[in-house]
């Protein structure tokens, strides 16, 4: 699989994702934690790690990037589709991410841009919990059947 620039927000101000998951992560590139929308662009026909998260709507499903494009989220969180995992395998490397982990969205409910100063400080936001690490480990499986 080939991996490419997505288009402009002009030309692509929306995109629905499918089999879509979120992760926070840490990156020698930036000193703050941030979290990215991984999943399947249903109308692109591709995978898509967004830019980080700035506000997010739990009950509608919707968030804003740090780039102002407008992520639907459609169905329930889910592991990631191999589209969009190998995607993030790839923004994972270029990025230099150090740390990742899955994060519900009810942990994003209705947020207007949670300070990232606080995420980073917050020493819960560090703990990863049993269910996480279950779902971390599926997304790992569903890489390694691409990459081994």
């Amino acid at each position: 699989m080939l991996i490419w620039r997505v288009k402009p927000i002009s030309a692509d101000p929306e995109v629905t994702l499918t089999d879509w998951t979120i992760f926070e992560v840490s990156s020698a590139l930036w000193p703050q934690k941030t979290r990215h929308f991984v999943g399947y662009n249903v109308y692109g026909r591709e995978g898509r790690v967004s830019s980080a998260i700035m506000e997010f709507d739990a009950e509608k499903m919707i968030g804003v990037t740090r780039s102002g494009r407008v992520y639907r989220l459609d169905g329930c969180q889910g592991d990631g589709s191999p589209d969009g995992l190998h995607t993030w395998y790839y923004w994972c490397l270029r990025n230099k991410i150090t740390n990742s982990h899955v994060v519900d969205p009810d942990q994003l409910s209705n947020q207007a841009t949670e300070s990232l100063e606080d995420v980073a400080d917050d020493p819960d936001a560090q703990e990863i919990t049993k269910e996480e690490k279950e779902r971390l480990q599926r997304a790992m499986d569903a890489l390694s059947q691409w990459f081994l």
